[in-house]
C-alpha cells in the first residue's frame, strides 16, 4: 500500500503547487472587466500573493499540529479547506473575494503540504524513503511544467473560473483515498 499512499500524497502536492501556476496564465483574463473581474494591477498582484503569504506563514504550524493531532486528519481538513475555498475562487464576484478565497486556499495549503512529507517518511523505511521523497519532489517541477498549460486549455475552452474549479473534484477524490489507504500517524511526545 506504500506507494499507493504515495501516489495520493503526490497527487495533493501536485494540485496545490499546481494552482499557483495555473493562476498565471488566467491574470489577463482576470483583469478583463467583461471576461473576468475587470482587477487591478495590485488585485491582480493580492490574489498570488494571499496565498502565498497564508502558505508561507502557516506551513510550520500545520506541521506542529499534525504531529500533535494527527497528519492524516490535519492533511484531510487542509484537503476540505482547499476544496471549498477552490470552489469560493471560482466563483468569486469580485477581486476582493477572489483575493480572500486565495488567502483561504493558503490556509488549506499549509495544511496538506508539511503532511504529505510526514506521512512519507512514516510510510517507507530509511532505504526507500530517498526514492519515495524524490518522487514527491518531482511533482513540484511537474506542476511548475502542467500548470501554464493546462491553463490555457482551460481558458480556451471555459471561464476563468475553471482554473480554480478543477482543483475540486481532485480534493473530493483524495478525500475519498486518504480514509481507506493512509493510516494515522502522531508524534507520541509531541
Amino acid at each position: 500500500r506504500r506507494w499507493a499512499i504515495l501516489g495520493i500524497l503526490v497527487v495533493s502536492l501536485l494540485v496545490i503547487v499546481l494552482d499557483n501556476t495555473v493562476l498565471n496564465v488566467a491574470l489577463r483574463t482576470l483583469a478583463d472587466p467583461v471576461h473576468g473581474l475587470g482587477a487591478s494591477q495590485g488585485e491582480l498582484e493580492w490574489s498570488i500573493n494571499s496565498y502565498t503569504l497564508v502558505f508561507a506563514g502557516l506551513l510550520f504550524t500545520f506541521g506542529v499540529l499534525g504531529d500533535r493531532f494527527g497528519r492524516k486528519r490535519v492533511l484531510m481538513g487542509g484537503m476540505v479547506v482547499f476544496a471549498l475555498a477552490s470552489l469560493a475562487s471560482a466563483y468569486a464576484q469580485s477581486p476582493e473575494q477572489l483575493i480572500w478565497a486565495r488567502a483561504l486556499m493558503g490556509l488549506g495549503g499549509a495544511a496538506i503540504m508539511p503532511q504529505t512529507l510526514s506521512i512519507i517518511t512514516n510510510v517507507f523505511e530509511p532505504h526507500e524513503r530517498g526514492r519515495a521523497i524524490g518522487i514527491w519532489a518531482g511533482a513540484v517541477g511537474l506542476a511548475v511544467a502542467i500548470g501554464p498549460i493546462l491553463g490555457g486549455v482551460l481558458l480556451e475552452h471555459f471561464w476563468w473560473g475553471s482554473v480554480f474549479l478543477i482543483n475540486v473534484p481532485a480534493m473530493v477524490l483524495l478525500l475519498v483515498l486518504v480514509p481507506v489507504l493512509v493510516p494515522e500517524y502522531k508524534d507520541p511526545r509531541p
